[in-house]
Parts: structure tokens; sequence; C-alpha cells
């Protein structure tokens, strides 16, 4: 599946079906100004937070084929699932957020501060330039929504939308 426009009954679009190159426990959904890209993510190895870190650029494979990404373009992503890490944590506390994504979606969920630290820190101190939101909700101007366990929003795009409900 390749770029898809943003009109006004955009909606996450469904997971590449059976018959695609895709794994299904692999695809990810980006959010651009453009629209909606669906497809597996490219040299992604363990968390993708980690691997935007360095890049300027996303690869992803869709089914329309390989798509290359200017990494400050992606204003959301949905990462595929990951099973849970065992590591030790800092102890976090979770605030609710809403933020409101170029004026194209609302993501609302739980945002995980360090001690002391405000939720816009949670992208300003993030070297890849995006910070989770778990537990999300996406709002569509349609009415619709989704929800997904990590959305990564980029700092960009958190700029502008940030609220605390």
């Amino acid at each position: 599946m390749g770029l898809l426009p943003i009109g006004p009954s955009s909606a996450v679009p469904a997971q590449p079906t059976a018959g695609t190159k895709s794994d299904p426990g692999s695809t990810s959904i980006l959010l651009t100004y453009e629209g909606w890209l669906v497809g597996d993510l490219i040299d992604v190895d363990g968390r993708v937070s980690d691997a935007l870190s360095g890049r300027s650029a996303i690869g992803m494979m869709t089914r329309d084929g390989y798509r290359e990404i200017d990494r400050d373009e992606v204003l959301a992503l949905v990462p595929p699932p990951a099973a849970a890490r065992t590591e030790l944590r800092i102890a976090k506390r979770t605030v609710p957020v809403t933020i409101d994504v170029a004026g194209l979606v609302m993501i609302s969920g739980n945002c995980h501060l360090l001690p002391g630290a405000t939720v816009w820190d949670a992208w300003q101190r993030s070297t890849s330039g995006f910070a989770p939101v778990t537990e999300a909700e996406v709002e569509f101007p349609d009415g619709t929504s989704e929800t997904a366990d990590v959305v990564l929003i980029s700092r960009h795009a958190a700029a502008s939308g940030l609220r605390r409900p």
C-alpha cells in the first residue's frame, strides 16, 4: 500500500493483507503531511525509536515498493508490536496528554516522564526526535477512532499541538 491522501474520511489504513511481502506482526504506519504510509520499516533492529536516532531518513517497504521518507516529514509513527523488555528501568510517572497532530488527527494517551521532567521535556530530551505516547487513541476528523499500544510522535508535531487534558 502506498501513500494514502488525507481527506475528510481518512482513517488509519488497514494492515496489508495476506499475499503481500509484509509480515502482519511487523507492519508500521507513518503519518506525514501528505497522508498515511503502511509497510515494513527497513533496517530496524530492536526498538524503532532507537533506530530513528541516527537516521535522517526512514526506509519502508510498501505494497508499491521501497519508499524513503525524510525523518522530519514524519509526524507520527505506529511501530509494530514489540515483546515486553525486562531490563531495569528508571521509575517514571505517567501523565495523560492529547496532541493535535497538524490538524490531521488528535492523539490521546500517556506520556512517561522522568522524575522532575515536564511533558515537553519528553520531546526535547529525545535523541530520535520522537516520544512515545502509550495506550493511544487516534481520533480522526470524521469522528472515527483507532487505538494503538504505542504511537511515536514527532517533536515537530508536538511543538504546536501538545495539550494536557
